[in-house]
């Protein structure tokens, strides 16, 4: 099992913070310039227009709290115990659990660059509009959090 449990769960661990924090960085990456060039023609409107590079922020936040419970499941185990069928088990559903959360926050950011570079230029033309475009933004946040509920659940379940 790739190196032994101690390896499965550290990649477990390691997915959850690498995957989340490309996920928020395309995010903000994305939506930056739309958002920059927004604020120029709406300065009053700036303020609005940061909430999806916030949200993306957000996504770096759900793997690290993965990636910490993971680690204190981890402990719990060193140095004597890694011979234990438990933590062989719950290396494997560690490694699961970060990849569910690291790919969903991943998407996420994604989704939220494309809907928050959309949502800077619909508020820089009519900031009426703004909470209609940002409904987008927001549904690409609820994909982490999909993702965060199960990761979350599934690391809590190791014995």
């Amino acid at each position: 099992m790739l190196g032994g449990p101690v390896c499965c769960g550290a990649l477990g661990i390691a997915a959850a913070i690498v995957l989340s924090l490309l996920g928020a960085s395309l995010g903000i990456s994305s939506s930056s310039p739309s958002i920059g060039g927004a604020m120029t023609e709406r300065k009053s409107e700036a303020p609005k227009m940061v909430i999806s590079t916030v949200l993306a922020e957000a996504l770096g936040i759900y793997g690290l709290i993965i990636a910490f419970l993971g680690l204190s499941w981890y402990t719990g185990f060193f140095p004597s115990d890694t011979n234990n069928p438990a933590f062989e088990d719950g290396a494997t559903t560690l490694l699961v659990a970060g990849l569910i959360m690291g790919f969903a926050a991943l998407f996420a950011g994604l989704a939220i660059g494309y809907a928050g570079a959309s949502n800077a230029k619909t508020t820089a033309e009519d900031p009426d509009l703004f909470v209609m475009s940002l409904i987008p933004v927001v549904l690409g946040e609820a994909l982490a959090i999909y993702g965060l509920i199960i990761s979350f659940l599934m690391v809590s379940s190791l014995p």
